[in-house]
């Protein structure tokens, strides 16, 4: 639904929509610092896809380690069709990269 149809069903909608709108033409649709509202969203769907998540890691790292890589994949997309996965789920992007698990160091975690 667009911006224009949300707007006329309620003022939360039109506040929304205008924040978003002004933000994005003072900064520019590029900008690094992105605009909460779509953080949130972002992180909201990050949340939802996380126990799912969780469990294809542990299942590729306890059952898939020793296999080649043309099997990892067969299995992992199998899998991926059983979890009802929209998109190609990677280890490699769900998983802490060191510079992010570097950067907890210092918060204790």
């Amino acid at each position: 639904m667009g911006c224009s149809k949300q707007a006329a069903q309620s003022p939360e909608h039109t506040w929304h929509c205008q924040a978003v709108t002004s933000w994005l033409k003072q900064n520019g649709p590029g900008n690094p610092l992105r605009h909460p509202f779509l953080q949130v969203a972002e992180f909201t769907q990050v949340l939802q896809q996380l126990p799912t998540g969780a469990l294809l890691a542990a299942a590729f790292i306890t059952y898939l380690g020793k296999e080649p890589e043309d099997v990892r994949q067969a299995k992992l997309t199998q899998w991926c069709v059983d979890l009802k996965l929209a998109a190609p789920w990677s280890l490699i992007k769900f998983l802490p990269s060191e510079t992010e698990q570097l950067a907890w160091k210092p918060q204790g975690t």
